[in-house]
């Protein structure tokens, strides 16, 4: 039963000065954080759960106790700050292991640092949960599934009994997909696809920025974009602003439903492959020690300078792990006047010998491909360079019957 009552806000002691509650009905309390983060309280009969607990500023845990007496638990969906920073006022939470590495970027920010160490709080342990796990409150159940995409950990909830699913940031009206921790359109279509597969079994969703519930036909709308943007469909995209530059928003449905990504970055299972900026293509050029790449990083970076509107073309492309290390780079070496480009790459000796080199070509090749004016993806190799021959291979090259100048030349054909 809905409990038709308006939002209130609690500033009994001081307490809630940011946070804004709303029941959704007479269990699950929808907390709302400045209009810039949700939460969210939901009750059972035997103990309570808070999924996300935003921003921190205010004790979320304080927030939760004045409507419940209940043992609390914290899930988290995924590893933003503005969904975990708030887990430092209880002493563990759960959240999805692949966002490990998410929160811990977050966590070295030194306005975190210093705002925690003044408070004398600390981020508290995080125990595993995922795809499987249900989370029984007495006499309500939450049942856990992933869904990689807007972060590698991303996870849903599913409520059957109130036919309500909560998603986090992953289905939401504008999904950010730009970030450098997100998945590929293709994985993140197929975490969306599993969705699909429960879609029977809720007709709400609650999102991790939402006011209210949402009818769940927006998870039709959604897939359906991401599927679109899978397919390069981005003739009507347009630029999206947003505090770490301009990227590209793909819109669909009603306003202002987008899902934003970056051509700048392209994601694999394992690496993050991204554009260099021209003082880290300058410093890769001043510590290399070789006079021909020392040559051909330079001719990289002219062409950057000279074809400003074709930067991808030219730009070195780093390989990097999730942690940031930078295990090798790649390039395309200009776009011809015949729609042609061509990728060659290197992976650092010690990183080689464990499919790098395999995962960024095909997942380069395919991105290269499916840009505007682009009709082929070329590779060229020493004919004597059987590895390399062999990572072409498997990333859906194949012989063209052309010797280039140094070798054979492979032809894309995915």
């Amino acid at each position: 039963m809905i409990r038709l009552e308006t939002e209130r806000f609690y500033k009994e002691d001081g307490r809630f000065g940011r946070i804004r509650v709303k029941w959704i009905n007479d269990h699950i309390l929808l907390m709302n954080d400045n209009d810039e983060a949700t939460g969210y309280l939901v009750l059972g009969a035997e103990k309570a759960v808070v999924i996300d607990t935003m921003n921190g500023y205010e004790n979320v845990k304080q927030v939760a106790e004045h409507f419940t007496d209940l043992p609390l638990m914290v899930v988290n969906t995924h590893g933003h700050p503005d969904h975990v920073y708030g887990n430092i006022y209880f002493d563990k939470a759960y959240m999805n292991p692949a966002d490990e590495h998410v929160v811990a970027k977050y966590c070295a920010d030194p306005r975190f640092v210093e705002a925690t160490t003044q408070m004398g709080l600390r981020m508290p342990p995080f125990e595993a949960i995922g795809e499987g796990d249900v989370i029984d409150l007495g006499g309500l159940k939450l049942e856990v599934y992933d869904l990689p995409g807007h972060t590698p950990g991303g996870i849903a909830l599913l409520n059957r009994q109130d036919r309500i699913l909560f998603v986090g940031d992953s289905i939401i009206e504008q999904t950010w997909m730009q970030l450098e921790e997100s998945l590929s359109m293709e994985a993140f279509l197929r975490g969306l696809d599993r969705i699909q597969e429960l879609r029977s079994a809720f007709d709400h969703i609650l999102t991790g920025h939402g006011r209210h519930l949402e009818d769940a036909s927006l998870c039709e709308e959604h897939r359906q974009a991401v599927w679109e943007l899978c397919q390069g469909r981005k003739e009507n995209d347009e630029p999206y602003r947003w505090f770490g530059g301009v990227c590209r928003a793909h819109p669909y449905g009603k306003e202002p439903r987008r899902i934003v990504y970056d051509d700048n970055l392209i994601h694999t299972p394992r690496m993050l492959l991204r554009m260099l900026g021209d003082e880290e293509m300058q410093k890769i050029i001043d510590e290399e020690k070789d006079p021909e790449m020392v040559q051909a990083y330079q001719e990289m970076y002219t062409g950057c300078l000279e074809h400003p509107q074709q930067r991808a073309w030219y730009v070195i492309w780093g390989m990097e792990l999730p942690n940031g290390t930078r295990i090798g780079d790649f390039c395309f070496k200009g776009l011809g006047n015949d729609g042609m480009v061509e990728i060659g790459y290197g992976v650092i000796p010690e990183y080689q010998g464990n499919g790098y080199a395999t995962e960024m070509t095909k997942a380069a090749a395919a991105w290269a491909r499916r840009q505007p004016g682009v009709t082929r993806v070329e590779a060229e190799t020493d004919p004597q360079n059987f590895a390399s021959q062999r990572v072409l291979e498997k990333a859906g090259f194949v012989p063209n019957g052309v010797m280039g100048e140094e070798g054979p030349r492979f032809v894309y054909r995915g």
